[in-house]
């Protein structure tokens, strides 16, 4: 697990690997209160042996971003993760659909915390080659 933190932005980004619900576990009970992120790689690729609620209760993240394969043989991101994002009401971005996905951390003025945009480059239909083009 890797906190990424923007000192100028007062945000932060919580880059989590393959761990699963037991991770999940452990580190809510050695870290309670100390977990709160802005953005969120959602653990295991989005695999149903990840991101528990007590975990997404607990970060309450403005987005959740999922490294994934287009056409992933696993199937990732999986429903039953994808449905407690949704009941939470955390935006989900997956890279299998979205392709590359940048985050933009703006500065803050006057008295607002600053902001954070994303934007995404979808490789497959901007600089699809010919070898990509269907038949």
């Amino acid at each position: 697990m890797l906190v990424v933190q923007n000192a100028c932005c007062n945000r932060s980004v919580l880059l989590t690997g393959d761990i699963d619900q037991p991770v999940e576990s452990q580190l809510l009970g050695d870290y309670r209160g100390q977990l709160q992120t802005d953005v969120l790689l959602v653990p295991h690729h989005g695999s149903k042996s990840s991101s528990s609620l007590s975990w997404l209760q607990e970060l309450d993240p403005q987005l959740a971003m999922v490294s994934a394969g287009y056409l992933n043989r696993f199937r990732h991101l999986t429903d039953e993760v994808l449905q407690r994002y949704q009941q939470l009401g955390i935006p989900v971005l997956n890279t299998a659909e979205d392709d590359a996905i940048s985050l933009y951390f703006s500065k803050p003025v006057g008295g607002s915390p600053g902001g954070l945009s994303v934007g995404s480059h979808r490789q497959r239909k901007d600089a699809a080659h010919y070898w990509n083009h269907r038949l």
